[in-house]
């Protein structure tokens, strides 16, 4: 059977009346292909009854054939309808087999009387009759149906026992709320029965049972794969937060199956040498994190899951004793990985930002190329950032690994930013009718994270890959090239949180936060989020403008002050300049009694003949 070890496995199965070319299935299939070719296997499952005039239709022949192609390997199940009764089931009896559930529309809280949404009456009839054909749908195929077969689907249904339904990966359940097969009622009290602690129900408004995969969806299935974890993970540490009073320790584990599972912190002295009587039981929260204890005479520390196991090659601490935060606004970047060249990107964002009041930076990075290096190390050279290099066991994890990132910079800036900026490099906040620093300090101390509008702004060429020169590079400025757009929208948002009175954070989002503390909407007219997303078919919601044009989005032509694009110019240039501008060395600015030191090393570069 197909699948690869190293990609996530994602199946996809339809439900009565469809088949693997329904729209949910092709627009599935369309997705992956386009943005996780490389790093998840898609398949579109094919049951051996997927619905016959000439065969009885039986949910658990489906359940027993899904079981089959997941044998011995761990999938994450998308769903629709029908297909989500087995789902479920395998979910709770299989567990070791499920990685997560992914639903739209799940047929649970069924009873015979769904019978009657064929027709009306028609219940009636296939009591009269002992059988009927299921109508197909679009692309889908018929199925012959009993009163036998849909009292098994009722009866076997794992919303039919009373009590919590006991499954424990991550779910996630899209439903219109005016589907009238599958009632949005049905979904809402099968979620509240969930007891896995990552459910999440995803409410269409006014969208009936058959619905689309739009780019709300698509963004769903996103948060989905990187919450998820990669179920294999290694236990490797990247940073240990020294606080005043615990110590955090990061690594790159990302499993939700080990949220509250022990883990052992380990302490050792200034020669690396463990002391002795000093393992500690914690365990992990949030996800990729574990919080230690402080221990007198500890300069390192390391982590291991049991107790005689040998731990990781033990790290230093990283110092947050500070009485109060070094930096007013810091700037999180979303994480780096692989190949092609962000120095220009990552140059603009750095320069605009500081601009506007920011004085930290915390990257992240999982692969890179080398002029990119140069760039973010001349930043941490400088004291404008930090920079958290992070190798994982994985070739091709790609942005499965969001939620590492998202806790390194959550805990790298609690302590030393007063406000941390969650965003992704080619995302700029514009302040409008007030310095952004202004506006936090207006803010009460009881707020604990701000949310930002967005536009996307339609950026028609690639950056620049390699530096020839400074005339290119003046002339490569995103914020003086490119202006249409559309009016802000809280339709994808992102936030600035504060890092000390946040518990928790997932994704773009702040998760939990201290008591008494609250979210603030920041109005269009104080600030909002400029996205230059390139509309090239090789990046991910490239098709964007498409889209906004099908839901008649008026477009808009913008321009920035001019004052500060130019001052945005020569900043960007100064450092691109200070980093790449390079001249050859000639024979003349070499003393006399230098070149007849190094005659033979310069004759061989040719500098001197």
């Amino acid at each position: 059977m197909n699948s690869i070890k190293s990609k996530l496995n994602i199946l996809y199965c339809h439900g009565l009346g469809s088949s693997i070319n329904n729209r949910h299935g092709t627009q599935l299939k369309a997705f992956f292909e386009k943005n996780y070719k490389d790093s998840v296997y898609f398949e579109r499952f094919l049951y051996k009854n997927p619905g016959s005039v000439d065969h009885v239709w039986n949910i658990n022949e489906w359940r027993k054939d899904i079981e089959e192609r997941i044998e011995n390997q761990k999938w994450i199940i998308i769903s629709t309808s029908a297909a989500g009764h087995c789902a479920l089931n395998i979910a709770k009896s299989k567990p070791h087999n499920i990685l997560g559930l992914f639903m739209f529309c799940p047929g649970t809280h069924l009873d015979l009387n769904f019978v009657n949404t064929i027709a009306p009456g028609a219940l009636e009839l296939l009591k009269k009759k002992g059988s009927l054909v299921y109508p197909p749908s679009r692309n889908g195929h018929a199925a012959l149906v009993t009163v036998e077969a849909f009292q098994e689907y009722s009866d076997t249904c794992v919303t039919k026992t009373p009590g919590d339904i006991a499954i424990k990966c991550p779910i996630t359940v899209v439903q219109g709320t005016a589907d009238d097969l599958v009632p949005h009622q049905n979904t809402v009290k099968l979620v509240k029965r969930l007891t896995s602690k990552n459910v999440e129900l995803v409410t269409l408004e006014g969208a009936t049972h058959y619905f689309d995969i739009d780019e709300r969806i698509q963004g769903k299935i996103d948060e989905f794969i990187s919450k998820e974890g990669l179920d294999d993970g290694e236990l490797r540490l990247i940073s240990a937060f020294l606080y005043e009073d615990e110590i955090v320790v990061t690594t790159s584990r990302q499993r939700t199956t080990q949220l509250g599972i022990p883990v052992y912190c380990r302490y050792f002295d200034c020669n690396r040498v463990e002391i002795p009587d000093s393992i500690y039981k914690a365990f992990f929260f949030p996800l990729t994190s574990v919080h230690c204890l402080r221990k007198v005479g500890a300069s390192y520390i390391s982590l291991s899951l049991a107790e005689d196991e040998k731990p990781q090659l033990p790290i230093p601490f990283v110092h947050r004793l500070f009485k109060e935060p070094q930096h007013e606004l810091g700037v999180c970047s979303g994480q780096l990985y692989g190949m092609d060249a962000k120095w220009m990107q990552i140059a603009e964002f750095v320069e605009h930002h500081k601009l506007i009041g920011a004085t930290m930076f915390y990257f992240s990075v999982f692969e890179i190329d080398g002029m990119t290096r140069m760039i973010l190390d001349e930043y941490e050279r400088s004291g404008f950032a930090e920079v958290s290099m992070i190798n994982t066991e994985y070739t091709n994890a790609a942005m499965m690994r969001h939620m590492v990132q998202i806790h390194e910079c959550f805990y790298r800036a609690r302590k030393h930013s007063k406000w941390l900026l969650n965003i992704d490099h080619d995302e700029f906040l514009i302040p409008r009718a007030k310095p952004i620093l202004s506006y936090i300090r207006s803010l009460g101390e009881n707020v604990a994270e701000s949310v930002f509008s967005m536009r996307r702004i339609a950026k028609f060429e690639e950056s620049i890959e390699k530096y020839n020169n400074i005339e290119e590079v003046s002339n490569d400025i995103q914020a003086s090239n490119y202006n249409l757009t559309h009016d802000p929208t809280y339709t994808s948002v992102k936030v600035m949180i504060r890092p000390d009175k946040v518990n928790a954070i997932l994704l773009h989002w702040a998760y939990g936060m201290e008591p008494d503390y609250k979210v603030n909407v920041v109005p269009k007219n104080i600030a909002f989020l400029n996205h230059y997303r390139t509309i090239s078919p090789n990046y991910l919601w490239s098709d964007f403008m498409a889209k906004l044009m099908r839901q008649n989005v008026k477009f808009l032509h913008v321009t920035m002050q001019k004052e500060y694009v130019e001052r945005l110019r020569e900043n960007v240039v100064q450092v691109v300049g200070y980093v790449f501008k390079k001249h050859d060395l000639t024979c003349e600015n070499i003393p006399s009694s230098l070149q007849r030191a190094t005659k033979p090393y310069l004759k061989k570069m040719k500098i001197c003949e």
